[in-house]
């Protein structure tokens, strides 16, 4: 016979799931794509960030060196952004072939 005063481990395991649900709590695994794209667009934005100011740098220290004005500097970073740019381009549209591969509109 069963007490009344305390739960059996059902009641026990539907409480622990209730209670997640109203603290907002999930599993790890449930925000996995999730996590994902957030982890991606991180690296894309600092990507496009760092690689022109680090191709900015390198420009600088090149102009200082020759004794030119900041015309390295300025190229450098032009052409590095470009190349972020033209990079994340071709980048999304492997991505989006790949996921559009053997659906009814590319047929």
């Amino acid at each position: 016979m069963q007490s009344t005063d305390r739960p059996n481990s059902e009641t026990n395991s539907r409480l622990r799931r209730i209670g997640s649900l109203v603290v907002g709590k999930t599993r790890p695994m449930d925000n996995a794509s999730l996590y994902n794209g957030f982890t991606n667009a991180l690296a894309a934005a600092v990507e496009m960030v760092l690689t022109p100011a680090i191709f900015f740098l390198a420009g600088l220290w090149l102009d200082s060196a020759v004794g030119t004005s900041p015309i390295f500097a300025v190229c450098f970073a032009v052409l590095a952004f470009a190349g972020v740019i033209a990079k994340t381009y071709y980048a999304y549209r492997a991505a989006i072939a790949v996921e559009e591969a053997g659906k009814p509109w590319t047929r």
